[in-house]
Order: structure tokens, then C-alpha cells, then sequence
């Protein structure tokens, strides 16, 4: 049972990675004429806390948190966790709003959806065809 689970785990692993690397490259390609997109616009603002805090985290994990003396070691290491996520929220939240402001004062839409998105470069396309 153990060596099915772990092959189906495995097999589910690589098939995600190969579905998400084959939609990457599919992204990539149908806006490679546009310069309104890129892969970074996707990720949230502040993503470089988050990942700080998963670190810190995982150093929390391997530092503080003991088996033998589970429950004590585990507040400790909850409490870090949970002060990470506090900070990483508050910053990825200022930077949000700071960049949607920014967007509004440059014309584009607050809130950067992919429905927005679309809607911009639809304007766009509609625009070079017109002229």
C-alpha cells in the first residue's frame, strides 16, 4: 500500500508541474506582443515578506519546536509563525494599497483582476485596429 501511495503521489506531483509549466508557457506566448503583462504583475505585492516569513518559519520549526516536549516548543513556534503572517499581512496590505493608487492615478484600474487585465489589453487591441 505504501509504494502505490507514494507513486500515485508522485505521479500527481509531476503531472501538476508539467500542467503548470505548460499554461506558463501558453500565458507567455499569447502576451508576448503585449507589454502590459508580465509574470512578476501576478504575484502579490509584498511577496518577497512571505517569503522571508516561510524561512523564518522553518527556521522557528527547526530551532524551537522539540517531540519530546511537544506542546511548550509548539507555542513557541506558533507564536513565530503567527507574528510572521501578522507582518507579512500588514505589509503585503500597505503595498497593495499603495500600488492601486498608483494604478488609479496612472488611468489603469485599482484592483489589477485578470478580468481588468483583459479589459485593458481588449482596449488597446481595439484602439491599433481603429486607427
Amino acid at each position: 500500500m505504501g509504494k502505490k501511495c507514494f507513486l500515485w503521489f508522485l505521479d500527481s506531483n509531476i503531472d501538476m508541474t508539467l500542467r503548470i509549466s505548460y499554461s506558463a508557457v501558453f500565458i507567455k506566448n499569447y502576451f508576448k506582443e503585449s507589454s502590459s503583462f508580465s509574470f512578476s504583475s501576478c504575484l502579490p505585492s509584498g511577496w518577497t515578506f512571505l517569503l522571508i516569513s516561510g524561512v523564518i518559519t522553518l527556521i522557528s520549526e527547526n530551532i524551537f519546536l522539540d517531540q519530546e516536549n511537544f506542546w511548550p516548543t509548539f507555542m513557541i513556534h506558533l507564536s513565530v509563525g503567527l507574528a510572521c503572517f501578522c507582518i507579512s499581512s500588514y505589509v503585503m496590505y500597505i503595498l497593495s494599497s499603495y500600488l492601486s493608487l498608483q494604478r488609479k492615478e496612472h488611468g489603469l484600474p485599482g484592483s489589477f483582476l485578470w478580468h481588468d487585465m483583459f479589459t485593458h489589453a481588449n482596449r488597446r487591441i481595439l484602439t491599433i485596429e481603429s486607427d
